[in-house]
């Protein structure tokens, strides 16, 4: 399984988020799905089904360590920031409820595989099919804030469309 950690925000800031193509001159690109849209907190890999057990745990407790909180969109950015862009994202800022769970994940489960400065909070909300020379015209965001209870363990599936994502466990976050 390609399994990664996720936070969803609601229909209604998903298609706040996605409206921000609207109106944009883009070269061709693929929207991410509303159903798809998501931050992802980290990035699992290739995961055997025999350690799935042991990881929902350790996921459920970091949850559990961290209180819900609000993430506010602020702008768009085509990424990656050098060279050329392969996607637009929304990029949202960083609480601190936020960098914790990702240092709680890491900890738990990257060990030394990740560096928490690479970890730059943002929804894609478009794929370019190949990286382009574009640039991104200044864009206000116009998403409110929302409230995230809820962090999910996804298996990404990929097709030649793109992926395909599948809830695999949900966890509350301030459960303990």
């Amino acid at each position: 399984m390609r399994l990664f950690l996720a936070l969803y925000p609601p229909l209604a800031s998903a298609h706040a988020l996605r409206s921000a193509l609207d109106g944009l001159e883009l070269p061709p690109h693929r929207p991410t799905a509303l159903d798809q849209l998501h931050l992802t907190v980290l990035f699992l890999g290739d995961v055997a089904a025999r350690e799935l057990p042991a990881l929902q745990e350790s996921v459920e407790r970091a949850a559990a360590a961290v209180e819900p909180f609000e993430l506010a969109p602020q702008h768009l950015a085509a990424l990656p920031d050098q060279g050329l862009p392969r996607l637009i994202a929304a990029v949202t800022d960083a609480p601190k409820p936020l960098l914790e769970l990702r240092r709680r994940l890491v900890a738990r489960l990257a060990a030394n595989k990740v560096k928490s400065s690479e970890f730059l909070p943002h929804f894609t909300l478009c794929r370019f099919g190949a990286p382009v020379k574009y640039a991104l015209p200044p864009h206000e965001l116009r998403c409110a804030p929302f409230r995230v209870e809820t962090l999910s363990l996804q298996d990404s599936v990929l097709r030649q469309d793109g992926a395909e994502h599948r809830q695999l466990a949900r966890f509350a976050l301030g459960s303990s």
